[in-house]
C-alpha cells in the first residue's frame, strides 16, 4: 500500500510537542500534527487494500521528495508516522518496523510516499 502525505515540519519528532512555559515540551500533541496523524490514518483505512493490512505486523518505507536540500532525517518522522498507523490497522507500534527510503529534491511542494509491507 504506497499513500502520499504532504510534508510538515512539525511531524519530526524534534518538533511535534506544544511548548510549555520555559520552552519545555508538553505531553500535548501540536493540533497540525494531529490532524496530519489522522489524516493519514484515514487514508490508509480508504484503501482498497486495506483488509490485507488490519491486524498485520508490518514494515513502512518512507521517502521524502522536498524542494531543496533543507530536508529532514527521515528516521525522525518514525515516531508520528508510527503513532498514527497504529490505530488504523489496529497492531501496536512495537510491531511495525521503519525503514528510510531517503530523498530526492527539486519538487514545487514537499510531500512524504509512505508505503506498509506486510512482513
Amino acid at each position: 500500500m504506497k499513500l502520499q502525505m504532504p510534508y510538515l515540519p512539525e511531524v519530526s519528532v524534534n518538533s511535534y510537542r506544544i511548548v510549555g512555559r520555559g520552552g519545555r515540551p508538553t505531553n500535548a500533541i501540536k493540533p497540525s500534527v494531529l490532524f496530519w496523524m489522522a489524516d493519514l490514518a484515514d487514508r490508509i483505512r480508504e484503501h482498497p487494500d486495506f483488509d490485507e493490512y488490519y491486524g498485520t505486523p508490518c514494515t513502512v518505507y518512507v521517502k521524502g521528495f522536498f524542494v531543496d536540500n533543507r530536508v529532514p532525517d527521515i528516521h525522525n518522522l518514525a515516531k508520528v508516522i508510527c503513532d498514527a498507523i497504529e490505530p488504523a490497522i489496529g497492531v501496536n507500534d512495537k510491531d511495525i518496523r521503519f525503514k528510510d527510503s531517503g530523498y530526492e529534491t527539486g519538487y514545487p511542494k514537499p510531500y512524504l510516499e509512505i508505503e506498509l509491507v506486510t512482513l
